[in-house]
């Protein structure tokens, strides 16, 4: 099996959880492609750190430091220094080409408006390619490409996951609730500490404004392009509720992930087992 791991902020540790039930349950993921969180998940399991690893190292870290200033990082209302250096300690000069399964980074091209999927080069400037929300963190400038967040044109990157392997079932993991019942997450209307710091000034509208766009509009691409690209199975944790930029509870996210899957573990074999037949 192919992951295809969408983005969603904070919310997607739990993809976590999906990776940790499908190798519970025998299922092997041979490549994986990711947006925004997703690039990060699948960064670290494509490098080989364990599920059990990679919820310690998000249990560790303080969420309250890996969204915010300083301005100097570029064009945007927050800074992603902290979640640089998280991506620094963990990954750090690391690139493509040091990982144990193939994978992929979806991100936004700018100047040419459309998505690319990089397979090449560093993978801390990949994933905060891919990470770059336009207008909350600074786009990231590389090789005369201007990038942003990869979920701008594919929150959920079934094409990149598919062209790692054609002959491999497609697994897209979405964070999005579907189009007929798309949340308001809590934090745009009950902003985190992280986002009260903001709210004594105009910056506080404007950066409630720009959220509530994006996890609209991320909602509805989701649904539009898994309707087009078509993966063999959908799973879709229950976290659509919880915002982007959310300090969360780990263990209950990974948890939630880990249920998600479980409710496809036999669709998943029976697709796997009928696959194998037919190409055996």
């Amino acid at each position: 099996m192919v992951l295809a791991l969408g983005g969603g902020g904070s919310r997607g540790i739990a993809h976590i959880g999906v990776i940790q039930e499908l190798e519970t349950n025998g299922i092997e993921i041979i490549g994986i492609a990711g947006t925004s969180i997703g690039s990060i998940i699948g960064a670290l399991f494509a490098l080989g750190h364990p599920t059990d690893e990679m919820r310690e190292l998000f249990q560790k870290v303080d969420q309250s430091k890996l969204f915010g200033f300083p301005f100097s990082d570029g064009p945007g209302l927050l800074g992603y220094k902290g979640i640089k250096d998280f991506l620094v300690q963990h990954i750090g000069t690391k690139t493509f080409a040091d990982t144990k399964i193939p994978f992929k980074i979806a991100t936004t091209d700018l100047h040419t408006n459309t998505v690319e999927y990089l397979s090449h080069g560093p993978l801390v400037e990949a994933i905060l390619s891919s990470i770059a929300i336009p207008g909350v963190f600074p786009p990231i400038i590389r090789e005369h490409q201007l990038f942003v967040d990869g979920g701008v044109l594919d929150p959920v990157p079934v094409r990149a996951a598919r062209s790692l392997n054609l002959n491999a079932k497609i697994i897209a993991v979405t964070l999005t609730s579907p189009k007929s019942s798309v949340d308001i997450p809590a934090s745009v209307t009950n902003p985190n500490p992280m986002i009260d710091r903001l709210t004594r000034n105009n910056l506080s509208m404007t950066f409630k404004i720009i959220m509530e766009t994006v996890e609209t509009t991320s909602a509805q691409i989701s649904e539009l392009r898994l309707e087009i690209d078509r993966p063999d199975i959908i799973i879709r944790p229950s976290v659509s509720q919880i915002g982007m930029l959310d300090q969360v509870n780990v263990d209950d996210l990974v948890k939630r992930g880990a249920e998600a899957a479980r409710l496809h573990i036999g669709e998943i074999k029976r697709s796997k087992n009928f696959f194998e037949r037919i190409l055996g």
